[in-house]
């Protein structure tokens, strides 16, 4: 009732802003002129203001100029084939003025470019406006590195690190911090649910990489923008849209293909989509099918050749389906109505670590399955206080079932968890004299559903278990005020200021038989709330040398994987409910520098981050027993606690250099964590990683080669120690070389080849449940026409 409750006031308000208009709206006019690096005027580059349908391309002149267009706060996008995308902001229109940009310089596509994030400050706003340290990861650059996952294309980014449970798997480690410490995003909407569990899970990867437009990270604390989870960092998929823009009308489509050797991949995507003056409609639909992964044989390491299979790691294939689609149109100059959903499928996905470490006779996730739908409505509004507003309904539907047998003679057991959680997040745009103020709130209300039946294997009789992985029926509400300040202190120091507060309130009920029904009895309320602060400064030193300043705070508030989970977990481990938890807080600072000028790029940041309250698994008694068998396994009890203090540090740092068609990148990243209460290392740190390499740039294309490298992990938590994914001693260091090409034999068909761990290593990324892929030789083909 409470929650509904909620949603009712925030709907009502929401309709009384979209109904408040005080008179007609007065125009004004924006006029600029676009320029390359050296002076010289861009001609017919696409000049737009963001979520209007007020543009135009430049003249000879590379002039332009845009008339009648409402008052109020704007960003102008300005984009040209031959440059990076540029967004001015904030543009400021009156009644009846000009306002006269003067000269807005665009660089070209060649160099290593700063980008433009949209998930810092909620914002387009170019990366070296922001104080936080960023990872923007363009369309293109995920199709040039061939992954097979969205996870993938961020593994060679400076500062991310990814582990992997099964080959089907990816998790996001950001600043020593990952699973449910990291809060995934796509379009903006949460995809964290309060199923979400602290062990490195595959929720990256249920987003289809051929949707992306853009994927950014954000390392470091991000609560007060988007509340809990958001302590080591935020990761946004940003999918791609076909926007009724000039000369972009009609049919366009792509046709995809990939093979990959390693694991005998077949990926087939074919995307269509239709512009016209007004709307924009783009789809697609994914097949995914990988076979058994063969490892490295190079290089044995004791620990790491466990496969009864030689180099095949069997079993670990799995099978995926995605689809999507995205209808973009303009009522009006200034609304924009988005309708979203995207649905991601994978089956029989087996974690293989189970089988080689724990002996089990089948373990597999059926299935894993994501459907998102949205709509969203961006409106400019004639109103002296508002002068923008974003509000976005969302249904999110997520199911994950499990089939587990130790022995052809155990019994069965089958799992299943559904997660339906609605959204509705409303996001303002104010505009004062030398401040943009970003403000609103959001409220996403999950209810779960869950089932654990148990099998006989030769009558194959099902029993329902009395309480499932998580209580049938629970509730999980949370509710989000947030504001932001980003203020030009002077034309070289901007400041960015923010606050938050938020609410969590979680329902269940636990059965008598629970091993925490007699300290907390069968029916369990919880609530939570937090107030997180951030302060950030930029100096533009040169106009190409930034140095940030950056402080915040972080939250993450027990869910229910936390507070009522009941079952097996990583290794030989049983979890019990902990309805007692708090949530764990954060303080991080961190300073950088920010290098986009010539031909270098680079950027370093240094972090501190101090947690209290950390929650961890620790040791725990299932009634007086610290252990607990269940179909012939022996188990360790275990729940979530509150094991005291903890801090993270690191250094990340990347750099690119480019002479004519030739480029020199590299990137190292070393991270530290110490938990002061347990003296003992955080578990799952990464080691020192990186990589190193070289690219020549070709008229059609480009070919590139390079190394990258972990060294050896053996900071290990008493955690990590319980974990048979890591090997005795820690896991060993390793180094590959990958070399790949991509050239485009026409205007229409692109071909890319890769042969990736050419010396064929056997390896594994730390706390892997899987070694990495032997040598690998990928190929793809690109059938394309228009702008997909």
């Amino acid at each position: 009732m409470r929650s509904a409750t909620r949603f009712i006031s925030i709907s009502f308000f929401l309709t009384a802003v979209f109904c408040y208009s005080s008179e007609s709206p007065g125009t004004g006019t924006l006029k600029g002129r676009v320029a390359d690096a050296g002076g010289r005027p861009i001609v017919k580059a696409h000049v737009q203001l963001a979520e209007t349908m007020v543009g135009c391309v430049t003249d000879q002149d590379g002039c332009f100029v845009l008339e009648q267009v409402p008052e109020g706060v704007y960003s102008l996008r300005i984009t040209h084939i031959a440059y990076t995308k540029r967004v001015v902001s904030p543009v400021v229109i009156r009644k009846h003025k000009t306002n006269d940009l003067g000269t807005v310089y665009l660089r070209g596509t060649v160099l290593h470019t700063p980008g433009v994030s949209v998930t810092a400050t909620r914002t387009e706003t170019e990366v070296t406006d922001v104080p936080q340290a960023l990872n923007l990861v363009p369309g293109s650059v995920v199709r040039q590195r061939n992954g097979k996952t969205s996870a993938e294309a961020l593994r060679e980014e400076p500062g991310v690190f990814i582990q992997k449970t099964s080959h089907g798997g990816g998790s996001a480690v950001i600043r020593g911090l990952s699973s449910n410490q990291i809060l995934l995003l796509v379009d903006g909407i949460r995809l964290n649910n309060s199923t979400y569990r602290l062990g490195n899970h595959s929720y990256l990867t249920m987003v289809d990489y051929f949707t992306l437009e853009q994927l950014e990270v954000v390392r470091g604390p991000g609560s007060v923008m988007y509340g809990s989870d958001a302590l080591g960092g935020t990761v946004n998929a940003v999918t791609s849209e076909r926007t009724p823009e000039q000369g972009s009308g009609g049919l366009a489509y792509r046709l995809f293909g990939r093979l990959a050797s390693a694991d005998q991949e077949r990926t087939w995507r074919a995307d269509m989509s239709y512009a016209t003056e007004r709307a924009g409609l783009t789809g697609g639909i994914s097949i995914k099918r990988f076979k058994d992964l063969r490892r490295g044989s190079r290089r044995s390491t004791p620990g790491l050749e466990h496969s009864q299979n030689g180099a095949v790691q069997k079993p670990s294939g799995f099978d995926c389906l995605d689809w999507n689609y995205k209808l973009v149109c303009y009522p009006a100059k200034t609304t924009k109505v988005t309708v979203a959903s995207q649905y991601t499928r994978k089956t029989d996905l087996p974690r293989y670590d189970k089988y080689e470490n724990n002996g089990y006779y089948k373990w597999f996730y059926d299935p894993q399955q994501r459907q998102l739908s949205y709509l969203r409505i961006n409106q400019s509004l004639n109103n002296p206080y508002v002068s923008s507003v974003q509000a976005t309904l969302s249904y999110h539907n997520q199911q994950e079932g499990r089939l587990t047998q130790k022995s052809q003679e155990s019994a069965i057991s089958r799992e299943w968890v559904g997660v339906k959680t609605g959204g509705l997040s409303v996001q303002f745009h104010s505009y004062a004299y030398r401040h943009l103020f970003t403000y609103g709130t959001d409220i996403y209300h999950d209810r779960v559903g869950a089932e654990r039946h148990t099998q006989d294997p030769v009558t194959l009789e099902m029993t329902a278990d009395e309480q499932a992985r998580y209580p049938d029926g629970s509730e999980y509400t949370s509710l989000g005020l947030f504001v932001q300040d980003e203020i030009a202190v002077s034309a070289a120091l901007k400041g960015i200021l923010g606050v938050r507060y938020s609410a969590f309130y979680a329902e269940f009920s636990l059965p008598h038989t629970s091993p925490a029904a007699g300290l907390f009895g069968t029916s369990v309320h919880q609530d939570f709330s937090s107030v997180t602060g951030s302060a950030g400064l930029i100096w533009d030193v040169t106009g190409d040398v930034h140095v940030t300043v950056n402080a915040g705070q972080a939250f993450r508030a027990p869910n229910l994987s936390d507070i009522s989970k009941l079952g097996e977990s990583k290794g030989s481990v049983f979890e019990i409910p902990n309805p007692g938890l708090k949530p764990e807080q954060m303080t991080s600072v961190d300073a950088g520098l920010k290098v986009s000028g010539g031909n270098l790029s680079a950027a370093a940041s240094v972090y501190y981050a101090g947690i209290t309250d950390l929650i961890a698994s620790a040791d725990a008694l299932y009634g007086a027993d610290p252990y607990i068998e269940r179909n012939g396994t022996v188990y360790k009890v275990k729940s979530k606690q509150n094991t005291g203090r903890a801090y993270v540090c690191g250094l990340e740092s990347a750099v690119s250099c480019s002479w004519n068609s030739l480029n020199v990148f590299a990137n190292i990243t070393l991270p530290y964590g110490w938990n002061v209460t347990q003296n003992e290392p955080v578990g799952g740190i990464p080691p020192f990683f990186g990589l190193a390499g070289v690219r020549r740039r070709l008229s059609r294309g480009f070919v590139e080669g390079f190394v990258r490298f972990a060294s050896k992990q053996d900071r290990l938590s008493a955690d990590d120690l319980d974990d048979p994914r890591i090997p005795q001693g820690g896991t060993p260091g390793w180094h590959i070389v990958t070399v790949r090409a991509e050239y485009d034999l026409s205007r229409c068909l692109r071909i890319n080849a890769c042969v990736e761990n050419i010396f064929d290593i056997n390896y594994r990324e730390h706390g892997s449940g899987i070694n990495g892929p032997g040598r690998n030789f990928i190929l793809s083909l690109e059938l394309k026409r228009g702008p997909v």
